[in-house]
């Protein structure tokens, strides 16, 4: 029997169970294992081979660290050849060591309520540990640069904030408070011998919270101009 087996061995004859892995460059890896290594948020693909495309068919992603996973995966259509896409994603850089997580890609179907898993492949993923640089702040006067605002009622200052925003795409409003300094008066037109009483421009202020994370402390002025 062992002889037979060994002929049939030399021959290429006797069946493996093991899954080809791919990787993006085209290289194939002996083992059902592949590695991705991640330094910055920044996403990595990697291609494995299912083995024969099946009808009703799934591909699944899961990791060992189950809730507490710091990885998106996402996972292509699986194509006539058996090759699918799996793209990986760190959501965070840790920043006290290094993290380790196993993913397990299944191809499997359902039948009558119980799974049949096909095939199992696993990506060994590590994230290593880096620094956290703060952003840079900057002064909201490079987010504000149209500092009249026309208007045609009398606001509240969390609505002259809004139109603010409309005339300045890129101020990040959840950063600052507005704060109505002076209250425009709209005109009171006269009747009769009473004369008209002319409008009066207003004036909002934008300050910027305290412990910002995008704005240096300051605050800026918008003149609120009447629509002639």
């Amino acid at each position: 029997m062992k002889k037979l087996l060994g002929l049939l061995g030399a021959a290429g004859l006797v069946a493996t169970t093991s899954a080809t892995v791919v990787a993006c460059g085209g290289e194939k890896d002996k083992s059902e294992d592949l590695s991705l290594e991640f330094k910055e948020i920044k996403a990595q693909t990697a291609k494995i081979n299912i083995g024969k495309k099946t009808d009703k068919a799934v591909v699944k992603s899961e990791s060992d660290a189950k809730d507490k996973s710091i990885l998106e995966v996402s996972t292509g259509e699986v194509a006539e050849n058996g090759e699918v896409v799996v793209t990986v994603t760190p959501k965070e850089i840790p920043t006290d060591k290094d993290v380790n997580e196993v993913l397990t890609i299944t191809y499997g179907v359902v039948t009558e309520g119980k799974q049949e898993i096909l095939t199992t492949t696993k990506i060994k993923v590590t994230v290593k540990k880096g620094e956290v640089v703060a952003p840079e702040l900057v002064e909201i006067a490079t987010h504000v640069t149209k500092t009249t605002l026309k208007i045609s009622e009398v606001k509240d200052a969390a609505a002259y904030l809004v139109d603010v925003k409309k005339d300045n795409a890129n101020l990040v409003v959840e950063e600052v408070t507005p704060e109505l300094t002076k209250a425009p008066v709209a005109e009171i037109p006269g009747d009769g011998d009473a004369a008209t009483v002319p409008a009066v421009d207003g004036e909002l202020t934008i300050n910027v919270n305290k412990g910002s994370k995008v704005y240096k402390e300051g605050k800026i002025k918008i003149i609120l101009s009447w629509t002639k």
